[in-house]
C-alpha cells in the first residue's frame, strides 16, 4: 500500500491510500492542543473511508498502522476518534484493533432525532515506542554506510 499525502488544512492533514495504483481509502487526522491548554496534544482520526473492494480487515489493519506511526511522530502518546452509533460495523473495527470507548455523547440532528456518538481512545503502547526507536536507528545506520 502507498501513502499519499495530498493536502493540509489547519491542524487536519489529508491521506489517500493506493493499492497497485488503485485507490483503496482516504483519511485525514488532525493534531490538537489539550482542551486545558497544558499536556500533550490530541491525536484525532477524523475520518477514515474505505473503498468497497478494501473492507477486509487487513486494509484497516495496514492504514491504522501507518496513522499510528503518524501519531507516534506527532508526540502525541494515544489516537481518538469519534464513532456514530449509526454504524457498529465500523465501532467493531476499531475495537478489534484495539480502541475502546471512553465517552458517549448524544446530539439533535432534526427536530426529535438524536445521534448517538462514542469517543474511543487507543492508548500507544508503550513498547511502540522502543520498536520505532530501533527501526529509527537501523535506518539511520544503514544510510551511513
Amino acid at each position: 500500500m502507498r501513502y499519499e499525502r495530498k493536502r493540509e488544512e489547519g491542524t487536519a492533514v489529508f491521506y489517500e491510500v493506493l493499492e497497485q495504483g488503485r485507490k483503496a481509502a482516504e483519511f485525514f487526522y488532525a493534531v490538537k492542543p489539550c482542551q486545558t491548554g497544558r499536556g500533550d496534544c490530541q491525536f484525532w482520526i477524523e475520518q477514515i473511508h474505505m473503498e468497497q473492494d478494501y473492507l477486509d480487515y487487513s486494509y484497516l489493519d495496514a492504514v491504522l498502522q501507518f496513522i499510528q506511526y503518524k501519531c507516534w511522530c506527532s508526540g502525541c502518546t494515544a489516537m481518538y476518534t469519534r464513532i456514530s452509533a449509526v454504524n457498529l460495523m465500523d465501532m467493531e473495527r476499531y475495537r478489534r484493533y484495539g480502541f475502546y470507548v471512553i465517552a458517549e455523547q448524544m446530539s439533535e440532528q432534526r427536530q426529535g432525532n438524536f445521534v448517538c456518538h462514542y469517543v474511543l481512545k487507543y492508548p500507544l503502547p508503550r513498547e511502540w515506542e522502543e520498536i520505532m526507536n530501533i527501526k529509527e536507528r537501523n535506518i539511520y545506520y544503514e544510510g551511513k554506510r
